[in-house]
């Protein structure tokens, strides 16, 4: 535990890498770079810029290592994820961003990926524009885009299954700019725009 920006996530990387050398790994194992890969995935989904950290963690998570008691090496892990600040993705106050994840898709996208998701930069979207600041300096949301899809592959996810997951971001980001609104006081009727 600890305060935001206090170097968790960085702390949780040393330590996996300590214990596997500690196990007699000279070189990262599988298991291990299928955890660190994951890094990436969590932080572009849970991360978002406030005010007072550019990728603060917006959820908790709890990491458990597995070790061969005979071997000593790192045979697996299992990551446990909570909490997540769902209101987020509705709503950001000023100065702040939602999930880099959004960001990452807009900047990303290939022009093919672009068209069939009817994808523009930031700007274009209620979710990602309300903090009016939707750029961290120094972060290359593009790049991160790249991070993410790899560290998918590396955790060996479907091209398939990758697809769908940039789809249903795309479909967030484009209902974010449904407004419903109502046609007379005295009526029911609306209208969405």
């Amino acid at each position: 535990s600890g305060e935001s920006g206090a170097g968790k996530t960085v702390n949780a990387k040393f330590a996996m890498r300590f214990f596997a050398s500690v196990g007699g790994a000279d070189a990262e194992t599988q298991i291990e770079k299928k955890v660190l890969a994951s890094n990436p995935i969590l932080e572009a989904v849970g991360n978002a810029k406030t005010v007072r950290n550019d990728n603060s963690s917006r959820f908790g998570k709890y990491i458990e290592i597995v070790f061969d008691a005979a071997t000593h090496t790192i045979v697996g892990a299992h990551i446990r994820t909570y909490l997540l600040e769902k209101s987020r993705v509705v709503s950001q106050s000023s100065e702040e961003r939602n999930y880099h994840v959004l960001y990452q898709l807009c900047a990303g996208a290939d022009a093919e990926q672009a068209e069939r998701l009817s994808l523009s930069s930031w700007e274009h979207f209620e979710y990602t524009k309300q903090g009016g600041n939707g750029v961290i300096v120094g972060v290359d949301d593009a790049a991160g885009y790249a991070e993410t899809t790899k560290a998918m592959q590396v955790l060996g996810i479907s091209s398939d299954l990758q697809s769908q997951f940039w789809s249903v971001l795309a479909a967030v980001l484009h209902l974010g700019n449904i407004a419903i609104v109502a046609r007379s006081r005295r009526s029911d009727d609306a209208r969405i725009t």
